[in-house]
Formats: C-alpha cells, structure tokens, sequence
C-alpha cells in the first residue's frame, strides 16, 4: 500500500472545504484560541497583572482565529482544486498572516489606552511567530489524522469490495432456481427470464461500484422482470419516477437486493401476493429511492428472518461508503406495510 495511493484516495475523499463554514468549527476554534491566551496569561517571568494579560491576550486571539477561520471559509471554491495537505499548508501561511493584519490594528488601539507594548516591528514578529508554530503544529496533528483516515477509508473500500462480491453470487443463484423451476412448464416464459437475467449480468457482473441511478433502476427493473414472469399476477409494481431522473451515483446493486427483500418477504408469502412501489424523490439537497412492499402480518409471522437483516446491513454499509459517508438507508416498519429509504447526497453527480 504506497503513499501515492493514500494521496489520490483523500483526494478525492477528504471533508477539508465546507468544514470551514460549520458553527461547530468556529466553535472549537474559539476554544482552542482561548487555551492559547490561558497559557500566555500563565507564562512565568511577568509581574503584571495575569486578568489583564488574559483579557488581552483572548481578545487579540479571538479575532485572528475566527477572522482566520471566516478566510477560509469564504475561499472554499477557490480551494476546491486542491489536495488536503495543500489545504493545510496554505491555511498555516494565512495564520500569521491575519495575525499580521490583526496586530496592526490591536497595537494603535492598545497604545492608545497605554498599554506597554514594544515597537510595532518587533510586535508584528512576535505575534506571526506564535501564528505560525500554532499553525506548524496543527499540520502536524492534521497529517496525522489525515494518514489515519487514508488507512481506514482503504479498510472500508476493501470491507466493501467483499461485501458486494458477496451480493453479486446472491441473486444470480435466486434466478437461476427460478428459471429452472419454469423449464419443465413454461418454458417461453423460463427463456424471457434468461434473457431478462442476461440483462441483469451485463449490468452487474464485473461493472464498476457506483452506478448511475439511471442504470440501477433498469437494473431493478429488469429483476422485476424476471420475478413478474414467475409470480404472474400475484406480483403487482408501481412506479413513481420523475422524468429525466436526477443525474447522480449510487452503489451497484443497492437497489436490486431491497427489490428481492421485497418480494420474498412481503409478496411470496401472501395468498394473494402483494404491491410493490418503486418511488423516487429529488431534492435541492439529496435524492431519495423508495422500495416500498405490502406486508401481511399472518403471512409474515409465518416467515423465518433468513438473510433479511443481513441484506439490510450490506446495502446500509455500502452507503455509508458512497461519498465519504454521505449516503445511508432508512428502515419503516409499519404493519401492513414495509419501507426502505436510500438517500445519497444530490451533488453526487456523474462525472464519467
């Protein structure tokens, strides 16, 4: 595992740009800066009054830090093209250099009230060089953590990559049952459900992990193909799409595996089968698919669990691994009636 792969991975990966504009951020900045003034007030070898120094000392730091924070906040887009670490260093050089601005303003009003300062020179000096060790320091602990996290999101991609190996094999064995069950019966029927599946393998098999919505959705609709040709009448879908549907990515075959929870769980094992409603949602912010299925409770109590959670607990890990975590799969249990949400972020666009 070289560093080179580190780097083109937390490049595309790594949350360094609207962080800078989150309250929590200015919030923990604020709380850093005062520590800083803590230990300046603290410093041993004055005999001044340490209150002073301390209001001092906050009062100059609170400014350079939230005016530091703001700076990068408001140069997010222009930053947008560079890596974290570039980030990173060019925040540790805009440090001193608000402190610099800063300082120039704070050493006129603080002579003005007669405060015992050193020459402006001399005082600009001090204060970027504090900046910038602050700065120098807090690199270091970013690349730490920035390594750290390079490691784990290689973790997650290869816990992900097993977990979708493990999901491509699931349904192709269900369909296969399937068309064997329909060959000595119906086999026109048994050969529109190979060439639906045949369908299916040249979108899923061997493709790449993100998808367009467009191509799950055909993906889900050709296994509702399939099972339509082998449940008949007793399978009835609905679907709610807009037109053109949005144009953002989603793991492959995240859909498909809530589309078969779907029918073995809420349409098999009803008498008289059941509903399932496909409904897509877009919003400025994210956009939303609905597999939604009809639930007979005396069928359903008759049904062992199997794989359901499991299932459940593989589309929801490889969400949670579409855009740095962005993604996610939310679960309503109603009684006659079961719902299962994805939503990935709507900036998640195609860019192949």
């Amino acid at each position: 595992m070289s560093d080179k792969r580190l780097d083109l991975r937390n490049e595309r990966n790594a949350p360094v740009l609207d962080v800078f504009c989150r309250v929590e951020v200015y919030a923990a900045a604020m709380l850093a800066g005062e520590g800083v003034a803590i230990l300046l007030a603290l410093a041993p070898g004055d005999v001044g009054d340490r209150w002073v120094r301390l209001g001092l000392a906050s009062l100059f730091i609170q400014w350079v830090v939230l005016g530091w924070v703001a700076l990068l906040c408001l140069g997010r887009r222009w930053l947008a093209g560079l890596t974290p670490v570039q980030v990173a260093w060019l925040a540790v050089v805009a440090l001193p250099l608000m402190s610099v601005l800063v300082g120039v303003t704070a050493h006129g009003l603080l002579r003005d009230l007669g405060v015992p300062l050193a020459g402006l020179g001399i005082f600009l000096v001090h204060v970027a060089t504090m900046a910038l060790v602050v700065g120098l320091m807090g690199v270091l602990g970013f690349y730490a953590w920035w390594r750290a996290r390079g490691y784990a999101l290689l973790a997650k991609e290869a816990e992900l990559a097993a977990l979708h190996a493990r999901m491509r094999p699931h349904f192709l064995f269900n369909t296969l049952n399937a068309i064997a069950s329909l060959v000595p019966s119906r086999p026109a029927q048994a050969e529109q459900m190979v060439e639906a599946l045949a369908q299916m393998l040249r979108a899923a098999l061997d493709g790449p992990r993100e998808v367009r919505l467009a191509d799950e959705l055909a993906l889900a609709r050709a296994y509702l193909q399939i099972e339509s040709l082998r449940l008949e009448e007793r399978l009835r879908v609905r679907w709610t799409v807009p037109d053109p549907l949005p144009e953002v990515r989603v793991p492959s075959l995240s859909i498909q595996p809530l589309l078969e929870n779907a029918v073995r769980y809420g349409v098999e094992p009803a008498r008289d089968g059941g509903e399932i409603d496909m409904v897509v949602e877009a919003a400025d912010t994210e956009v939303r698919v609905c597999v939604r299925n009809s639930v007979d409770p005396d069928a359903a109590a008759r049904v062992a669990p199997g794989g359901h959670g499991m299932a459940l607990g593989n589309v929801r890990a490889r969400l949670e691994g579409l855009e740095a975590g962005c993604g996610r799969l939310d679960i309503l249990r109603g009684e006659r009636s079961f719902e299962a949400w994805v939503s990935v972020p709507a900036k998640a666009g195609v860019e192949q």
